[in-house]
């Protein structure tokens, strides 16, 4: 049997065609598949380097933050008083009181008993005669003090003219470094 040349050439055509959708099927989808696949784990892990690059700024900024802070830790470690410091504290602070020319009557609470890496707050009420002057001078040098004393209230009573005698009671807070409970 002869084939016409039509019919040869519709022969080739269906063939053609039918290893054309082969490929297609075989060949093409899944290579799209595959990239697509390729491109979701891309995005993937560009997501996880911006992560990983938010990560290490952010590391980066904390380490020149404490770089930046280091040289201040010691002052700030001064700012709580050391429960061995507790006389020389108090002594400066009559010192600053005799120096300004005021009376001054100390009221310190005792020191709570906590682990020693705490901290604690311990009120601290000052009763002070003087002129308003003199007063004024020794809350400028109180503020200068290493210590971190925070004055709460002050209670101003004037017992003369022209504020020369005050008597005042300041009401504040010192802040320590726990004494240790282990005995």
């Amino acid at each position: 049997m002869k084939r016409s040349p039509r019919n040869r050439m519709i022969l080739i055509l269906v063939f053609t065609l039918l290893i054309g959708a082969l490929e297609i099927i075989f060949v093409t989808i899944p290579s799209i598949k595959e990239i697509k696949q390729t491109k979701e784990e891309i995005v993937g892990q560009i997501d996880y380097a911006n992560k990983l690059l938010l990560a290490g700024q952010t590391i980066n900024r904390l380490q020149a933050d404490i770089t930046r802070i280091t040289p201040f830790l010691d002052k700030f470690n001064q700012i709580f008083i050391r429960p061995e410091e507790q006389l020389s504290f108090i002594i400066s602070l009559e010192d600053l009181a005799k120096n300004k020319g005021v009376t001054a009557e100390l009221s310190i609470s005792d020191l709570p008993k906590g682990p020693k890496e705490e901290t604690v707050s311990v009120p601290l009420d000052m009763r002070v005669q003087s002129s308003f002057p003199e007063l004024v001078a020794f809350l400028i040098e109180l503020q200068k003090l290493d210590y971190y004393i925070n004055i709460k209230t002050i209670s101003l009573n004037s017992g003369g003219t022209n504020g020369e005698n005050i008597s005042s009671i300041l009401r504040s807070t010192t802040y320590w470094q726990a004494t240790s409970t282990k005995e």
